[in-house]
């Protein structure tokens, strides 16, 4: 495919991602539902929202600003990257970051980049986090310095996929996609 066609391509699905945008807002505020719920092609479900007592999910919001909750549904293709928050009443050691890490349907893990970000001493803030098709879960898991070093590793390799997490790496939290 030469180069302007692949333009010509890329222009007609920013067009078609304004109007589905653009429907959408028109659909809740003329019905109050959602019309990115209806649409199950090229989507993600939020499943289970899952935390504990040291880590919490406060917040998923998509990329055109919508609060997801459990069984919202939200478009792999125009609603990411995903924006999460959160509280961690604990703090963590100096050595220790929170990754999170997209699961796909065949296992492989996917650590996404930047790290967690720690703000007010207890809150968190998630940017970047792209689960596009055949992701099933969003995980944070803790490590320690030497978990993150390799984790990183796999960032910049441009592999971004592992078959295994680090061998300190401790799940906090988790979000199942459907």
């Amino acid at each position: 495919m030469s180069e302007k066609n692949e333009s010509r391509i890329k222009k007609w699905l920013g067009i078609i991602g304004g109007v589905i945008a653009i429907l959408g807002f028109l659909f809740e505020l003329l019905t109050g539902g959602t019309l990115l719920n209806l649409i199950k092609f090229r989507s993600h479900e939020i499943g289970d929202i899952s935390s504990n007592s040291s880590f919490a999910i406060t917040s998923i919001k998509d990329s055109l600003g919508r609060n997801l909750e459990s069984g919202d549904r939200f478009s792999y293709q125009f609603g990411v990257p995903l924006t999460l928050h959160g509280i961690m009443p604990s703090k963590l050691d100096v050595d220790e970051s929170i990754w999170v890490i997209l699961i796909d349907n065949y296992g492989k893990y996917f650590p996404q980049y930047p790290t967690l970000q720690i703000y007010n001493g207890n809150q968190w803030k998630s940017t970047n986090i792209r689960p596009l098709n055949g992701i099933t879960d969003i995980i944070f898991v803790k490590v320690d310095k030497s978990g993150s070093d390799e984790l990183k590793k796999f960032i910049d390799n441009n592999s971004y996929q592992t078959s295994k997490l680090p061998q300190s790496a401790e799940e906090l939290g988790r979000v199942i996609l459907r």
